[in-house]
């Protein structure tokens, strides 16, 4: 994660990724850029197999509010086999939990703000 920090408590965050799907004989790669802005997200990724039999990008613009966080992604699939390509539209609503770090009980659950 690479984070620009201004004087005005502005925060920039870049982070890329990389995936890589292995299972049986199904292969894909995922990669991609997000780029989050104090309240706004951006994600720009493609995935594909390893024989770019298709390929799918797709693009996210999301709105960060106190406990949620909704979204919009459109994503494009390409496929060597079919005549035209498919898309799809989403709209994600998330529920952030506020979980910063971890209790000492040893009855609770941990989940890693992420």
């Amino acid at each position: 994660i690479f984070s620009v920090k201004s004087k005005s408590s502005n925060t920039m965050q870049l982070i890329p990724e990389l995936i890589v799907i292995n299972q049986n004989k199904y292969r894909q790669i995922i990669y991609g850029l997000h780029l989050i802005n104090n309240k706004i997200l951006t994600r720009i990724h493609a995935k594909h197999n390893l024989n770019f039999q298709s390929i799918s990008p797709s693009i996210t613009l999301g709105y960060n509010l106190k406990k949620f966080r909704i979204s919009y992604s459109y994503e494009i699939n390409i496929n060597k086999y079919a005549f035209l390509p498919t898309h799809q539209n989403q709209i994600n609503l998330l529920f952030n939990f506020d979980c910063k770090e971890k209790r000492k009980n040893k009855n609770t659950i941990y989940c890693s703000n992420f």
